[in-house]
């Protein structure tokens, strides 16, 4: 007898587990199915992604929004497989909670068969996850993930940032103006007599190697080169009228002995 009550309570623990877990399934309805969500509770459901597998045999043809959510979808017949994406464009009110809420329909031919159900992400109005069966378990890794790195290129650690002097912009100056002065030595002449017992007096006029100029350059331009003007210099007066005088002078005095 007690071992009668110990199975009957078993089952009514499973039953009541069963009953309280909130469900999303697919229905019947006027030749097309609806995804719809039971809860064991009344709920409002603000975003889902879900995952249906279905038997190829039977292809789907779309899948439509049931107000007031707005869905996307992605169907593969050939695999049998096909995911949802809906949510509500405004937060939903206190007045949308409800047990059984139809989120999608699904246009499918007759013999419509689904295999599974996979719920990746299910929300309520206050954005907090709602426990429902069939949820996809997402891992986080404990671990950071080291960055990745080229084989043999080794990542410099970041350097002070280097101290760059700012540019210095000097304004156009004209040149400073270069002066040159010429230096020429005047031109001396050396007449030489000669009397030779007979005959008339021979003179010979020696004169210097012409004179090397040095030019002495003053100022300068920094940032430009300029070429020196031509240097202007004295010409002294010429040898040729000189010693023509001194000689007509020399030939008066010879005569006069």
């Amino acid at each position: 007898m007690e071992r009668n009550w110990f199975i009957a309570a078993i089952g009514l623990f499973l039953l009541v587990i069963s009953a309280g877990a909130s469900v999303i399934t697919v229905e019947p309805e006027d030749g097309m199915y609806l995804l719809v969500f039971t809860g064991d509770q009344p709920y409002t459901v603000s975003a889902f992604t879900v995952q249906v597998n279905y038997d190829p045999g039977t292809p789907v043809t779309s899948v439509e929004a049931v107000d007031p959510f707005e869905v996307f979808s992605s169907i593969n017949n050939s695999a049998g497989t096909m995911r949802i994406v809906g949510f509500i464009p405004a937060p939903p009110s206190e007045s949308d909670r409800a047990i059984q809420v139809p989120i999608a329909r699904i246009q499918a031919g007759p013999g419509f068969t689904v295999t599974g159900i996979s719920v990746e992400y299910l929300d309520d109005g206050d954005r907090n996850p709602i426990p429902v069966e069939g949820r996809v378990a997402t891992s986080e890794p404990t671990t950071p993930l080291p960055p990745l790195t080229q084989e043999g290129i080794v990542t410099p650690a970041p350097s002070p940032a280097a101290t760059v002097p700012p540019e210095v912009d000097v304004p156009w100056a004209p040149p400073t103006p270069i002066e040159v002065t010429g230096t020429a030595p005047p031109v001396s002449v050396t007449l030489t007599v000669t009397t030779p017992a007979t005959g008339s007096p021979t003179v010979t006029a020696t004169t210097p190697p012409p004179a090397t100029g040095e030019a002495v350059v003053t100022g300068e331009t920094p940032t430009q080169s300029a070429s020196p003007p031509a240097s202007t210099q004295t010409t002294p007066l010429s040898s040729i009228p000189v010693l023509g005088g001194m000689l007509i002078a020399i030939f008066i005095a010879v005569k006069r002995r």
